[in-house]
């Protein structure tokens, strides 16, 4: 799967509305397993975005993440320490609950 592009303005938008959420999942040092995808797929189909703590060393959680957008198809909308943030829209149209920010248009050359 590959994650949709977001603008800098949806990652902005995106953050701004994971200021106030509490992680819902943790990810330790076995990093993505089985039952982890999982239940990233699970969250991602309910909540559209999740926040996720991982527990890894620091040069360790870039690369966890992109783990994490390519096994589940979502984008990372950013990551601060050992929180991390990642969108997917629901495939449902009827069950979205973020809207996004549209894209500005370039001016014509």
């Amino acid at each position: 799967m590959t994650a949709p592009a977001l603008t800098g303005a949806q990652k902005s938008h995106l953050r701004s509305l994971g200021q106030t959420m509490d992680c819902q999942l943790t990810i330790g040092h076995e990093g993505i397993t089985a039952p982890v995808v999982a239940e990233l797929e699970k969250l991602l189909a309910r909540h559209e975005l999740i926040k996720v703590k991982l527990l890894a060393e620091r040069d360790e959680r870039p690369a966890l993440c992109a783990a994490i957008e390519e096994k589940t198809g979502a984008a990372e909308a950013g990551s601060v320490g050992k929180t991390a943030l990642f969108y997917r829209q629901h495939s449902d149209a009827k069950k979205r609950t973020i809207e996004l920010p549209a894209p500005k248009s370039r001016p014509a050359e």
